[in-house]
Order: C-alpha cells, then sequence, then structure tokens
C-alpha cells in the first residue's frame, strides 16, 4: 500500500507538471482529466498502432477438420488466458471440441499448458520468427484475440492490427463486453468478427460453430483489409504525435 501511494504521489506531480499528456484511449483520458484535475483539452489520444504490410499475398488455410483458431503473439496474464483454458476444459468434457484445434504460436510454454490442462485440443509452438508467426496467421481459419478486462478498459491489442492486415474471421473474447478491441473490429471488420465472454463455454461454443459456416465453406477467401485502417499506421501516429509536439513547443515560445 506504501509502494502504491509513493508511486501515485509521483504520478500526480508529474501530470500537474506537465504542458501536454498523451493517452492511448478517449478512456484514458478522461480517466486522468477526472482524477487528477487536468483539463481534458491538454491531453491527446494517440492509440497503439502497427507497421503495414508491403504486400497482400495470404497462403491458403489448412481444409478442415479440425477448425484451427490461432493465437498468434504474445500471451499476457491480464488478457486471461487462465479463464480461456477453463472454458476449454469445459468444453473438451461436454464433447464440443472434437473438431477444434486451439493453437498458440509465441511465448506460451509446454509447462503452463501441463499445468493448465487444457486437454489434448491446446497446442503450442513456441518461440517463432516474425516471418513464420505471418504465415501462421494465413494458415488459421481464425485468429484468436484475447481481452482481459485491464487492455480492454484503457486501451487495445497491437495484434489485432495485424490480425485485420490477414483478411481472416477473428474471435474475440472478452473478459468484459464493449471493450476498446471489440468497438474497433466492429468498426473495421464487422462481417468477420465473432464475440463471447471469455468465461461462457456455450456462447465460445456457439460462435466457434459460426466461424466454421464461415471460414471453412470457402477456406481460400480472404476479405479485403479496409482502407480506413491506415489511420492507425505508425507513420500517421507519429504525424499526429509531432503534431501535438509542435503544437506544445509554439506555446512555449
Amino acid at each position: 500500500a506504501a509502494a502504491l501511494g509513493k508511486h501515485k504521489a509521483h504520478e500526480h506531480r508529474a501530470i500537474k507538471a506537465a504542458r501536454g499528456i498523451v493517452a492511448i484511449s478517449e478512456e484514458m483520458a478522461s480517466a486522468i482529466a477526472e482524477e487528477h484535475g487536468y483539463p481534458r483539452e491538454r491531453i491527446f489520444v494517440i492509440p497503439n498502432g502497427y507497421e503495414p504490410w508491403s504486400d497482400e499475398h495470404a497462403p491458403t488455410p489448412p481444409s478442415p477438420p479440425p477448425l484451427i483458431v490461432s493465437h498468434v503473439g504474445t500471451v499476457i496474464a491480464r488478457n486471461r488466458p487462465d479463464l480461456l483454458f477453463n472454458s476449454i476444459k469445459q468444453l473438451a468434457k461436454a464433447g464440443k471440441l472434437s473438431d477444434v484445434r486451439w493453437r498458440f504460436v509465441g511465448n506460451l510454454s509446454q509447462s503452463y499448458l501441463r499445468d493448465e490442462q487444457p486437454d489434448k485440443f491446446v497446442e503450442t509452438t513456441g518461440m517463432v520468427s516474425r516471418d513464420h508467426a505471418r504465415r501462421e496467421m494465413h494458415a488459421a481459419h481464425a485468429l484468436l484475440l484475447l481481452v482481459g478486462d485491464y487492455v480492454g478498459r484503457w486501451g487495445h491489442n497491437a495484434k489485432l492490427f495485424e490480425y485485420l492486415q490477414t483478411g481472416r474471421p477473428i474471435l474475440c473474447l472478452e473478459e468484459s463486453p464493449t471493450s476498446n478491441d471489440r468497438r474497433l473490429l466492429e468498426r473495421f471488420a464487422p462481417e468477420r468478427s465473432f464475440f463471447a465472454r471469455l468465461d461462457d463455454p456455450s456462447a465460445i461454443a456457439e460462435q466457434l460453430k459460426t466461424i466454421e459456416k464461415f471460414a471453412c465453406r470457402s477456406p481460400e477467401r480472404v476479405l479485403a483489409v479496409p482502407p480506413e485502417l491506415e489511420s492507425y499506421s505508425r507513420r500517421n501516429l507519429a504525424m499526429e504525435l509531432n503534431r501535438v509536439l509542435n503544437a506544445l513547443i509554439r506555446e512555449r515560445s
């Protein structure tokens, strides 16, 4: 408690001394203004972004069965993989995963899976190269996005943008509804985004059925990347940060 209080005091002093603040979401900007009494108009929102791919080639994914749902990238505790694995165990026990494989490409270890015991329907590749990870995204029937309450409330997952560039269906599993990730998916890819709560096995099973119909009838189908997504490119966001910094410098002159 003492350490947290010290951290909060440092945070408050830094915010009060700032000529301007950059936050990664509107929700975070509003929370900072309210908590610290800081002028909301001096808090600038520049979200997480992505580096656009230079080509649009997409290999054809494998044909079912099984339905391959891949999580590509780092698994972090605050995105609540524990809730997912608990749901997977319940679905496996009910016999609802016979044609589904959950594939984790990245940092998830075999020892973690042994500890969680999510059954035979989950596999992990371990760490791979960036090119390998991209091939895994294209080879999946659907891509898995885990959204814990903290991330969903204050920002969004950076991997969301790489997922969107693949043109593949996205299964977004949330700890709390109406996350920032969900709003972005509903904006940029509503026709290929599917949602359920992380702790709701029945809803997850229903979405898997819908994804199977969507993805497996025409596995070679890749949907176009919406041009509006470019507004989140690192180039555009760096230009926005440059604009904010220049405006603050001119004020000081």
